[in-house]
């Protein structure tokens, strides 16, 4: 007979402190519920189920995945009443799967990542879902607002604009205004980030007066209008004088491939580098990315993904990969 084991780290509102919760199924005997030199609380009724979806409208589309939910049993004889007061939401879960009876050693992992609410339905049944490792993907890539306290922060007139972010080499993008006294722009407030050219409509003002190596010497430059000069390690460049009504642009940064890009958002969503496959550096097609509004982080890796296409995954362990969405078999 089959056994699954669920193990969670949900957090105890009232101490900070994580509180283990492990389960298993509701139908184990002894043997599937020591386990480990652990006890597996006997309360799963109901096993999550997977869907995967990556086709529509005659075509292959960025990959979603469905994990499912968790139905369980709550009673005082297994001392699980208490489990609606810990917080679940956004808990790290892991997944074992197994014959009843064997050791802890033969059983299967099935899933890692996060899960949702724990939701009682009554007094003697909830749930929880499924969200997979890629729901830490799911937050803002912009993190990062002006202070307005001058310096690096800029001005009071930006006070709350979002900071801009850019990835690999992009072509003709709209900076942010930075400083309209000094006539200061920036295009990547989070690495520092070569400026290629600059534009005042459409119109290239050739090459850099200087480059400044900090934003202080950025500023002190005696620029003469018509002059431009760069500061890479803050994204930034100013103009020698006022620029009226034009429109200012830049290129700016360096080749990055889509995967290489879509592993970088993948690590600012904070997912820490040992679940981040090897798939994302073996790319070859170049694309850019430069962002001054607001995007979520997954919708982004996988349009990126998609781009060099790949499919985003994650394995039962809850590292994420780029997985060709294409045959590589040369046709019989």
């Amino acid at each position: 007979m089959r056994n699954i084991l669920i193990e969670i780290s949900a957090v105890n509102p009232d101490t900070k402190l994580i509180n283990v919760v492990r389960l298993s199924a509701a139908h184990a005997k002894a043997e599937g519920v020591f386990l480990d030199g652990k006890v597996w609380v006997p309360a799963i009724t109901g096993d999550p189920e997977h869907s995967i979806s990556y086709w529509g409208d005659g075509r292959t589309q960025p990959l979603t995945v469905s994990y499912g939910q968790v139905d369980l049993i709550l009673s005082r004889t297994l001392d699980n009443k208490h489990w609606g007061k810990l917080d679940f939401d956004g808990a790290d879960a892991t997944i074992w799967v197994g014959e009843m009876g064997v050791p802890f050693s033969a059983y299967r992992q099935t899933y890692a990542g996060k899960i949702g609410p724990f939701i009682e339905a009554d007094s003697r049944t909830a749930r929880f879902s499924l969200l997979g490792a890629e729901a830490q993907l799911n937050r803002e890539l912009l993190d990062r607002t002006y202070a307005g306290t001058g310096g690096l922060e800029g001005p009071s007139a930006i006070t709350g604009k979002l900071k801009p972010i850019s990835f690999g080499e992009c072509v003709n993008v709209e900076p942010v205004r930075f400083d309209t006294i000094k006539f200061i722009y920036q295009v990547n407030a989070y690495a520092a980030t070569p400026i290629n050219a600059v534009y005042s409509s459409a119109l290239s003002l050739g090459a850099p007066a200087t480059v400044a190596t900090s934003y202080a010497a950025l500023v002190a430059l005696p620029l003469k209008p018509g002059e431009w000069a760069s500061c890479p390690s803050a994204g930034m460049f100013r103009l020698g004088g006022d620029p009226g009504n034009a429109k200012i642009t830049a290129d700016i940064g360096t080749p990055m491939t889509a995967t290489a890009i879509a592993g970088e958002l993948v690590k600012r969503s904070g997912i820490v580098p040992a679940r981040i496959a090897s798939s994302f550096t073996t790319g070859t097609r170049l694309a850019s990315l430069y962002k001054t509004e607001n995007a979520t982080i997954g919708d982004l890796v996988r349009e990126y993904a998609f781009a060099s296409s790949r499919l985003l995954i994650t394995d039962s362990k809850g590292v994420l990969h780029l997985a060709p969405n294409n045959s590589t078999k040369a046709p019989r």
